[in-house]
């Protein structure tokens, strides 16, 4: 801060000290420049350490190496391992207050130059030519240590020796048969009079081999495994209830050669929903979930057959899944199974996140769930025709589409959103009541009102990714005298049910168009709106007679419908035909039996 003042008649500047700002300044200056002096001290020291924790694990690594040269060389092998020897697989060493862990790694190894074991052409009955010893260091409370690995050969004095021993060879592939490198194999023994636990990993061909190991029948129990991968293991009969196990304890015969293969891979996640075909969440729902993989057969025993529920808001979220082709059946009481997204199997890929949508609807009767592929692709088959008839019943469904239908208005007026299924919104000038079931112009000591109009409720299709296709209602045919434009209806949609403002159109589009018994398909506008409802006009020109509605319907497709399959419920017990058609497709017909609560039914096309 300076200040002026004058002596002589002359202005001097005095400084009194600095402002705030520059004191901030220079503040900041000096912790910038201090912050980056204790950075380079701090990374410098943590260098300097890293370095001597390195060289101490490089020592302690050349140190269990020549602790092995220097074995005899019949002592060089792992306790309970092969080959055996007094070495431990693991150990724990200090040096310098800081604890590395050891791990030794020892295998025979079969040199090509005198043969191999198992050769066509030059078999080796000898394969223990010479050892690899591998030792790996880590360290768990050391920042920044990546652990490494040491290795070295140790050869005989002299020739080796037939030893009797055979080997055993894993191969350790994934989904597509390619090799799967770093798996971990643990290989024991199932002996009274031996032991042995190996622990191993796998080399760039997914292959680990065991040159030199007992001979054994049905003894050599292999489990492999990998971070993030599925599990695999061998069973010997009888084990854990298995009578006859798909992947049986290896066998060894001295002077062969036993590969075994086993299939690991990444691990999926499954995301269930259990809900009803407008979206809404059915909740605690239990489901019988089976995989197609066999653990034994005769009888067969699935490698994945369990139970579980899901939760109040109908989820279950599987998480770290085999690869599979997987089923799932509801079994929640009074609900029955009328689709799924996609349809009942599901193939889980190996690293895959899927999702899969059952839906459920109450039971009433007996019921069968149709689905409809493509006979070449083996995919489901969208708008197709599917008519079931026989016992008094005839009705046509088309796969991928819903339908809103209301055959009663008897509930009067007074409900917004679409639950009582009896009820609409509001009416004037309509009887609704007399017959049940019909609507139609009210009356005056036998004279009809001239016009009428009712509105209905809010129908939610559960879903904004809505496409609309057709309106119909019954019957067709009114009265002679009710005149042109007996029975008009509009349609309004929105995507939030509270909207105040209701834009109804016809069959352009617009306010100014009305549908028709012959105008029915719902223009383009209407997609994409999850709420809908619609609104009749009724007329007449000759007062004594009136039109009628005995049944309105809106067809629709949404995600919450399943694809390419269709439900009939309401069936009794008897024989049936289904007639599928669709286009480009040659007509199927098929009989079916319905004698259980629920039946399924699965229909392949084929092209014309």
């Amino acid at each position: 801060m300076k200040k002026n003042r004058k002596s002589n008649g002359r202005n001097l500047d005095v400084d009194f000290g600095y402002t705030l700002i520059e004191v901030l300044v220079a503040i900041t200056v000096f912790l910038i420049i201090s912050v980056a002096v204790y950075d380079g001290y701090v990374s410098l020291l943590r260098l300097v350490t890293n370095t001597k924790i390195k060289t101490m694990a490089i020592a302690l690594a050349n140190e269990q190496l020549e602790i092995a040269r220097n074995l005899p060389y019949d002592s060089v092998g792992l306790v309970d391992g092969m080959p055996v020897g007094i070495l431990p697989r693991f150990a724990t060493s200090t040096r310098g207050g800081i604890d590395f862990s050891v791990r030794l790694s020892i295998q025979d190894i079969d040199d090509p130059f005198d043969g191999q074991i198992g050769s066509s052409t030059k078999n080796d009955l000898a394969p223990n030519d010479y050892k690899r010893v591998a030792v790996e260091i880590s360290c768990v409370g050391c920042r920044d240590f990546q652990p490494f690995t040491a290795t070295s050969l140790v050869a005989p004095t002299n020739l080796e020796n037939n030893t009797g021993n055979g080997a055993l060879f894993v191969q350790v592939i994934d989904a597509n048969g390619q090799p799967v490198t770093e798996a971990d194999v643990r290989i024991t023994l199932a002996s009274t009079t031996r032991s042995l636990d190996i622990q191993e990993k796998t080399d760039n061909q997914g292959m680990f081999k065991l040159v030199n190991t007992y001979p054994a029948i049905l003894e050599y129990k292999i489990v492999v495994s990998k971070s993030g991968y599925s599990s695999e293991r061998t069973y010997a009969p009888g084990e854990n209830g298995l009578a006859n196990p798909v992947l049986l304890h290896a066998t060894v015969i001295a002077g062969t050669v036993t590969q075994t293969t086993l299939a690991i891979d990444r691990l999926a996640n499954i995301s269930l929903k259990t809900m009803d075909k407008y979206c809404g969440a059915i909740g605690n729902v239990p489901i019988v979930w089976q995989g197609s993989k066999l653990l034994a057969t005769n009888p067969n025993v699935l490698k994945i057959d369990d139970d579980f529920n899901t939760d109040s808001s109908g989820l279950k979220n599987l998480l770290g899944v085999e690869w599979d082709t997987y089923s799932f059946s509801p079994q929640l009481s009074g609900y029955v199974l009328a689709g799924s997204l996609p349809l009942q199997s599901l193939a889980v890929a190996p690293g895959s996140d899927n999702d899969i949508k059952m839906i459920l609807t109450p039971l009433s009767g007996q019921g069968l769930l149709v689905s409809v592929k493509d006979g070449v692709s083996n995919l489901p088959l969208a708008d197709a025709n599917v008519r079931l008839s026989g016992n008094g019943f005839d009705d046509t469904l088309v796969t991928n589409r819903g339908f809103w239908k209301q055959s009663d208005w008897s509930g009067g007026s007074g409900q917004d959103l679409w639950s009582n299924v009896s009820q609409y919104s509001a009416s004037s000038g309509l009887a609704d009541t007399n017959p049940a079931g019909e609507i139609k112009l009210a009356e005056t000591l036998g004279v009809y009102n001239q016009t009428g109009w009712l509105e209905s409720s809010i129908f939610n299709t559960g879903s904004a990714s809505t496409t609309y296709y057709q309106i119909g209602w019954l019957p067709l045919n009114q009265p002679a005298g009710t005149g042109y434009g007996d029975i008009l209806v509009q349609l309004a949609v929105s995507n939030d049910p509270a909207t105040t403002t209701w834009d109804y159109f016809g069959p352009d589009g617009t306010s100014d168009s009305f549908y028709t018994a012959t105008t029915t398909t719902v223009h383009a506008n209407a997609n994409n709106q999850q709420y809908i409802r619609y609104r009749l006009f009724f007329h007449t020109d000759d007062l004594s007679v009136t039109p009628s509605l005995s049944d309105f319907y809106i067809t629709y497709g949404s995600e919450c419908l399943p694809f390419g399959q269709v439900y009939f419920d309401g069936l009794a017990t008897g024989n049936y035909t289904l007639d599928i058609s669709k286009a480009g497709y040659q007509l199927l017909t098929n009989t079916i039996t319905i004698d259980q609560s629920w039946q399924a039914k699965e229909i392949k096309l084929l092209n014309e």
